[in-house]
């Protein structure tokens, strides 16, 4: 497996892999109609819109995307976004060397922190990674998320 920066031809694939992903794997943690608004929302232009302002990475294995994630710097906090990994390679490690390779790069361009918005589905493993409650404070907001951060420590 490979981590790299999306091209835009992924966009296509990654946008099914999210869909795939909530579907499958968010879909036991929030009702049908979210899973569907969100499903709506990723689409193939978004993935784009989202590589344009971000530096979004993708986890590739034989031409593959396993799974994807994106940061967006401000200051010295980077804000990690669009986290999925498809559900057949979930619990594989994948999504550990996603988060670490976007946590690495966001500290080489000057972040001293990471913070995001975890799903239920995924609140457990970002706490496992050393997340915690902003400020904090863990508590889930009115959009279902936990408001998470973390100190990144330097290269």
């Amino acid at each position: 497996m490979i981590i790299r920066e999306m091209k835009p031809e992924d966009a296509e694939s990654i946008s099914a892999m999210v869909i795939r992903t909530l579907r499958t794997s968010n879909a036991k943690d929030y009702p049908q109609d979210i899973i569907e608004e969100l499903a709506a929302r990723h689409t193939q232009a978004f993935i784009l819109d989202q590589a344009r302002e971000r530096r979004f990475l993708v986890a590739e294995e034989d031409g593959r995307i396993l799974g994807c994630g994106a940061y967006k710097l401000c200051g010295n906090r980077c804000s990690l976004s669009t986290i999925f990994v498809d559900p057949l390679f979930q619990g594989h490690g994948t999504g550990r060397r996603i988060v670490e390779a976007l946590e690495q790069d966001a500290v080489r361009h000057g972040a001293a922190w990471a913070e995001l918005h975890a799903s239920i589905t995924g609140l457990a493993f970002y706490l496992h990674f050393g997340y915690t409650g902003k400020d904090g404070i863990l508590e889930m907001d009115g959009d279902r998320l936990y408001f998470l951060e973390k100190q990144l420590s330097g290269p």
